[in-house]
């Protein structure tokens, strides 16, 4: 699974235009986050959490370099909005009946 994690990126960083990276791996994320609720497995959640993490620093330190401001704060708060929609939520706790 860590082999694959990195390999998606790495082939996804070589196979699209070096301005639709972030993209491409912020998709892949999602993708990956889908699969975890179709499949029930927390394997995917986190792997999503990881492509959102290293999307997030490509973000920053590449292509913030390249852009102008405005596209800046679009995309850094884009960015966050989707990985705090991809973080793990805690199980609910059971309820008890009290008589």
């Amino acid at each position: 699974m860590i082999e694959a994690f990195f390999m998606i990126l790495l082939a996804l960083f070589h196979a699209v235009p070096k301005q639709f990276v972030t993209f491409s791996w912020t998709m892949a994320a999602l993708l990956y986050f889908i699969i975890s609720l179709l499949l029930k497995n927390i394997k995917y959640r986190y792997m999503a959490l990881g492509t959102m993490i290293c999307s997030a620093f490509y973000l920053f330190i590449v292509d913030l370099a390249r852009i102008g401001i405005i596209y800046r704060v679009f995309m850094a708060r884009g960015h966050t909005t989707s990985a705090t929609a991809l973080r793990p939520r805690p199980a609910p706790k059971a309820q008890t009946m009290l008589y």
